[in-house]
């Protein structure tokens, strides 16, 4: 990760799987869709971190999950597991197309934006010629006004929105931003906020994805503790 991008030590511990694709038609009547090929990987990902699923209905159907991994090297690994075959046997009714997969170190831990009722995903491409300073720094400025204004307090001193952003292991000139939200009304964008995405414009091109995430928690005896669906 570049060197401009400071993360907190708990935060480094772990990366961040992003993989998306098209939806198949019975992941887009219900997500849950993906969740038996979810129940492998949650014996291989970061524990106590979640899994994180949901579609999108914007441009085309799409499906998406959020993972921590110790390690990229644990994840690779996963492809050589004797579970791997089934995983894959299990994910295909969900796909409607390849999938596409980023990994991540976020400046922050992203659950709070995860759990939100509602998540904006960015992608945001550095432009040529841009120093990446200049758009950490447009980054850090849409953080901290999402930090202040969006969200409530919630159990555990924990927050239902904000936002977290990092670069991507396969791209260091592409960017992830996670922003969350209490609601699809609270996520309309202010004035402010427009003019801070119309100034991103000079430092990268983006586009946002809708998503209202599931969470998958390994707890002892699976117990049912997720925040906007249930938990296996």
């Amino acid at each position: 990760m570049a060197n401009e991008i400071t993360t907190n030590q708990k935060t480094a511990q772990v990366v961040y799987e992003i993989a998306y694709a098209p939806a198949s038609e019975a992941c887009q009547r219900d997500s849950k869709a993906i969740e038996p090929a979810l129940r492998i990987v949650r014996r291989k990902a970061a524990a106590g971190y979640g899994i994180f699923f949901g579609t999108a209905d914007e441009e085309e159907p799409m499906v998406i999950v959020i993972l921590a991994w110790p390690s990229l090297k644990t994840h690779y690994s996963f492809a050589h597991d004797a579970e791997y075959p089934a995983f894959l046997e299990l994910l295909d009714p969900a796909l409607g197309g390849p999938i596409i997969v980023n990994h991540v170190h976020f400046v922050q831990d992203p659950r709070g934006a995860l759990a939100a009722p509602e998540t904006k995903i960015v992608w945001l491409k550095q432009k040529e010629g841009v120093a990446k300073k200049a758009l950490v720094k447009a980054l850090d400025k849409i953080g901290s006004f999402l930090d202040a204004h969006a969200g409530r307090k919630c159990g555990e001193g924990k927050k239902h929105g904000g936002s977290v952003y990092g670069s991507t292991v396969e791209d260091p000139e592409m960017f992830i931003m996670i922003m969350g939200w209490e609601s699809v009304e609270e996520a309309v964008e202010g004035e402010a906020l427009e003019e801070m995405m119309a100034e991103m414009e000079k430092w990268a091109t983006w586009r946002v994805v809708h998503f209202a995430l599931r969470e998958q928690v390994l707890r002892v005896g699976f117990e049912v503790q997720g925040v906007t669906g249930g938990v296996v």
